[in-house]
C-alpha cells in the first residue's frame, strides 16, 4: 500500500507557504509532523541563507541542537553564532514537541519565553490557526522547566 501524499499535514504546511509566502522544504516538516517529533516551519523560509540552512537542517534531524550543531562551523567562519537568540525568532513550532524544544533552546541563551507565548507565534503573525486537535495545535503548553 502506497502512502498518501495529501495528508491533514500537508495541508497544513501548505496552507503555512500560502499565507506566509515563504518556502521551504516542507517534506521534514511533514514527516515530523505524522511522527509525532518536534516541526517547524520558519519567517525566514529560503530567503535567508544561513538562517534557512539551520531551519532545514532542524527539521532533518527534528533537534534544535543537531541542527546547530551541523552548522556551527559555516556560521563560525561568517563571525555568527547558530545557537544566538535571533536564529530561534525565526522558528515557528508547529506542535508541542516543538513549543517544548524551543523554550528550552532559549532557556540555554539565558532568555525565557514561556509555552504560550511560543504555540502563539504562528497566530500571533496573522496567520490561520491550526485545529486544535491531533498534532498540530498543541492543546496543553508544556511545562516550564527551570534553567540550570
Amino acid at each position: 500500500m502506497t502512502k498518501q501524499f495529501w495528508t491533514q499535514e500537508r495541508k497544513q504546511i501548505v496552507d503555512l507557504i500560502d499565507v506566509t509566502r515563504t518556502y521551504g522544504l516542507d517534506d521534514d516538516a511533514v514527516a515530523n509532523l505524522e511522527a509525532g517529533r518536534p516541526a517547524f516551519w520558519s519567517t525566514c523560509g529560503n530567503s535567508n541563507d544561513f538562517d534557512g540552512l539551520l531551519f532545514a537542517a532542524i527539521n532533518r534531524y527534528a533537534s534544535i541542537e543537531a541542527g546547530q550543531e551541523e552548522y556551527a562551523g559555516v556560521f563560525a567562519r561568517r563571525g555568527m553564532d547558530p545557537t544566538d537568540e535571533i536564529h530561534l525568532d525565526y522558528l515557528i513550532p508547529l506542535n508541542t514537541p516543538a513549543v517544548t524544544m524551543l523554550m528550552l533552546a532559549y532557556q540555554a541563551v539565558g532568555t525565557w519565553r514561556t509555552p504560550e507565548e511560543l504555540a502563539k507565534r504562528a497566530t500571533s503573525r496573522g496567520w490561520t490557526s491550526f485545529p486544535a486537535r491531533g498534532r498540530l495545535a498543541p492543546l496543553e503548553a508544556p511545562a516550564l522547566v527551570a534553567a540550570e
